[in-house]
This record gives C-alpha cells, sequence and structure tokens, in this order.
C-alpha cells in the first residue's frame, strides 16, 4: 500500500510525516486517524518510562501515558510496534536500495541489530498484528482515510500471514538485510587495516569490512562516505564510547523496544482475561442468584 497522504505535518513538532510514518499510523482503537512523526512516537515511549513527574503546583501524580495525544485511546499495546515497524523500514529503504553507504556508523549498527532473529520475529509478528487490525472488518483503514477491501489491502494481508507462517525462509521486510549479512559471512571481505588511520581498535569488524569494501570499492562517492564513517567512528570513540559499548547500545535499544512491546501485549491479555473472568464470575453468581429464588 502507498502512503495515503504523504505531505502530511506531524501535529506535534511540525516535520513532514514520512513515507514510513504514514504507512504505519498509531493503531487508535477510536479511529480518530491521528497521526505523528517517529521522532515524536519515540519521544513518547521514552517519557513514559519516567517515574511520576512533579508540576508546577507541586503535584506529583503527572506521568506520561502511552495514549493517543488527540482521543485518549490506549495505545500501549501496539505503540512499540509501529515505532519498531517505522524504523525497520526506513533501514530497510535503504538496503533494499543498496545504499549502504548513506549510512551513518550508529545506522550501520542498527542496522545489524534488527538482523537479530528475535527482532525479526517481533517484526514479523507486529506486521501481521498490524494488518489484521488496518483489514478488519473488510475495511482497510489507515491514518483516517478509509478504501474498500480492495487488493491492495488483501496483498498486505497477504504478505503479513506469509511473513508469519515462513519464518525460515525470512520474507519479512529485512530478507535484504539478511541476506547482506549471509553473503557477508559465506564471502568475508578481507580487512585491510591500513584504511583506518590507526583507529581499527576503534570499530567492530562489520565496520571494518564495511570502511574496507567503501574504501576500495573504486567509487568516489563511496570513498567519501567511507571518510564521513571513519569520522562519525572518531568522534564516538573521542566520546568515550568503544566498539563493544556501541554495539550493545544499537542492539540494547531495539531489544529493549522489542521485550516492552511483548510485555505490554502479555498485560493486555492478561487485562482482556481479567474482565472476562470477572463478567462469567458476575454472570453465573446472578444465574445462581436466580435459581435460589426460584426465578431461574
Amino acid at each position: 500500500m502507498g502512503p495515503l497522504n504523504a505531505e502530511a505535518e506531524c501535529p506535534i513538532c511540525t516535520d513532514e510525516l514520512s513515507p514510513t510514518d504514514v504507512l504505519h499510523p498509531p493503531q487508535c482503537a477510536a479511529r480518530c486517524g491521528y497521526n505523528f512523526c517517529l521522532s515524536c512516537v519515540e519521544s513518547l515511549i521514552s517519557s513514559s518510562r519516567d517515574d511520576y513527574l512533579e508540576a508546577s503546583d507541586g503535584n506529583r501524580h503527572v506521568k506520561v501515558l502511552l495514549q493517543c495525544p488527540n482521543c485518549r485511546s490506549d495505545l500501549s499495546p501496539t505503540i512499540r510496534d509501529t515505532a519498531l515497524l517505522r524504523r525497520a523500514d526506513n533501514l530497510d529503504g535503504a538496503a533494499r536500495a543498496g545504499s549502504d553507504s548513506e549510512l551513518s556508523a550508529s545506522e550501520l549498527r542498527m542496522k545489524n541489530a534488527m538482523s537479530d532473529p528475535d527482532v525479526r520475529e517481533a517484526l514479523s509478528d507486529a506486521r501481521m498484528k498490524e494488518a489484521e487490525f488496518f483489514a478488519k472488518d473488510d475495511i482497510c483503514e489507515r491514518g483516517g482515510f478509509e478504501m474498500s477491501f480492495s487488493s491492495e489491502c488483501e496483498e498486505v494481508v497477504a504478505v503479513a500471514q506469509a511473513d508469519s507462517l515462513t519464518q525460515a525462509e525470512s520474507t519479512d521486510s529485512f530478507s535484504a538485510t539478511a541476506a547482506w549479512a549471509e553473503k557477508e559471512r559465506e564471502a568475508p571481505t578481507a580487512i585491510d587495516a591500513t584504511l583506518f588511520g590507526g583507529y581499527e581498535f576503534c570499530m567492530t569488524s562489520d565496520e571494518k569490512r564495511f570502511v574496507t569494501e567503501m574504501m576500495t570499492s573504486g567509487s568516489t562517492t563511496k570513498l567519501s562516505a567511507a571518510a564521513l564513517f571513519l569520522c562519525d567512528v572518531v568522534r564516538m570513540s573521542r566520546e568515550g564510547k568503544t566498539a563493544a559499548s556501541r554495539e550493545r547500545e544499537a542492539m540494547s535499544t531495539v531489544k529493549v523496544l522489542v521485550d516492552e512491546a511483548k510485555a505490554a501485549k502479555e498485560k493486555a491479555a492478561l487485562k482482556a482475561a481479567g474482565i472476562t473472568a470477572q463478567t462469567t464470575a458476575r454472570l453465573s453468581a446472578a444465574s445462581r442468584g436466580r435459581r435460589s429464588r426460584g426465578l431461574g
């Protein structure tokens, strides 16, 4: 499905919504059509992790909740999936276009983190849940727009279902990244340490291979991109961020998002089960009461 309103602005920060922002809108139960950019979504998620804050009047019951900024519907079970899908598709676009040269050092590490099997499984599940949400009742609604259940919508559901059922074949959007990683494992690039300007001890093996490939590609564009990449590595090294810590940080960022999404879904399922159990118990008690009064 293509973007439905690609030129819309984020109502919070007024930046233009990206195609992935439009393609993966918040899964608001009220379907109010409110959408906001990935940066604001991640800020909301980050703020929700904080404890109760103190307001200007001394009230300490101020806490950011994962709610739709417009209608206050609960977004906690799905908003992390939305962020994960947007981030994944942003990076996947570069992978499909073969434009690794445009990635910064941090983006390359994030791309590798997204290739983790657990993360890819979470992405597959997120796509399936999103397709089910926006395709229920034979209506495909995206960002406040309604369309009949067309072939485009059927394709979204079909792809999501195939995604869920064929994990081993890696048919999700990160197949390109996975293929790239597999290719690297099968035929690793010979690393040339003379290209790193003495900073080889500050780089991961993936970064070394990446820079070697870029600098020996024969392309002036890739050569300049590799130089900028090295500048990024040098900057982070001077800030005290080691290669291992940078790699862990990238994986941790994604893993936290995946783990929080899983916990939120389990909490929502338990809450729904509890409500169902309470309703059943009340109905049973009412039925017993009627029978005891001879009204059953």
